[in-house]
């Protein structure tokens, strides 16, 4: 018997680039013998593709002016979808997700109560950096950057000058670690790697003159900010606890590894 695969994805390929994300996945477990089914909302058109089953589950998520209605119909898809999927005999749960939310842990919780399991395709694809960076040089001329993030210049700034100068967070240390966990990188390497800015000062003075005039703002002034109170996301309305309710009970159903802090 093939192996049935569900695809649940609410946000779909509404005139955009997200078919690949949708599509892709769909076309390609397909072509491997399993059996696909797409739940997704009504704005997506059906692919049409052989061996393919398409449902439009999320009905009118987008668009409306109450996020609360919005949300209610996102759990009712939600719910028809996982359930018309279990009830034929779907174990597999692939979902395309760009962030998680109190929607998202309904999914997984739902999922995990119906007996199905989460798919997360990317845990199972071993990923060398410096192999996909040659094999990228080799067929497309790709060339490589000084470190992660470094092909936008607003992110370089933001990532190697703003956030460890302003708040002292290093982000190379995630970066690093994940290629410490996975044996490409060392920890004294990396240790060493940490002890400089990848950029000079003389670089990022003027990359900091480039940012202040694409936020319209002098240099002086966004020194002025630079130079100001430290805020975090505690001094905003946000939904930590939200979260950090939903991650525990992720853990606790062994849908979820992270730890929320």
């Amino acid at each position: 018997m093939k192996e049935k695969v569900a695809i649940i994805d609410s946000l779909g390929a509404h005139g955009s680039s997200h078919h690949f994300y949708i599509f892709g996945p769909a076309k390609g477990l397909s072509k491997s013998g399993v059996n696909v089914s797409i739940y997704t909302n009504n704005v997506t058109k059906d692919p049409n593709y052989e061996g393919v089953k398409f449902y439009q589950f999320y009905k009118g998520i987008f668009g409306g002016k109450s996020k609360l209605f919005s949300a209610i119909r996102y759990i009712f898809g939600s719910t028809l979808s996982l359930f018309h999927a279990r009830f034929n005999s779907v174990k597999i749960c692939h979902y395309h997700l760009f962030h998680v939310n109190i929607l998202v842990f309904f999914d997984f919780i739902l999922s995990k109560i119906l007996g199905m399991k989460v798919f997360k395709p990317l845990d199972l694809v071993p990923f060398i950096k410096k192999d996909a960076e040659a094999l990228l040089n080799e067929k497309y001329g790709w060339k490589s950057f000084q470190h992660k993030h470094h092909e936008s210049r607003f992110t370089r700034f933001y990532e190697d000058y703003w956030m460890p100068r302003k708040f002292g967070y290093e982000k190379r240390r995630a970066h690093f670690s994940s290629l410490i966990m996975t044996g490409q990188m060392t920890r004294d390497e990396a240790i060493e790697r940490l002890k400089a800015p990848e950029m000079d000062d003389k670089f990022m003075k003027s990359e900091f003159e480039f940012v202040a005039n694409k936020l319209g703002l002098s240099v002086a002034e966004l020194q002025e900010l630079f130079d100001g109170e430290n805020k975090s996301f505690h001094d905003y309305k946000n939904k930590y606890k939200i979260f950090h309710l939903g991650g525990k009970l992720l853990n606790l159903l062994g849908l979820e590894r992270r730890q929320y802090r």
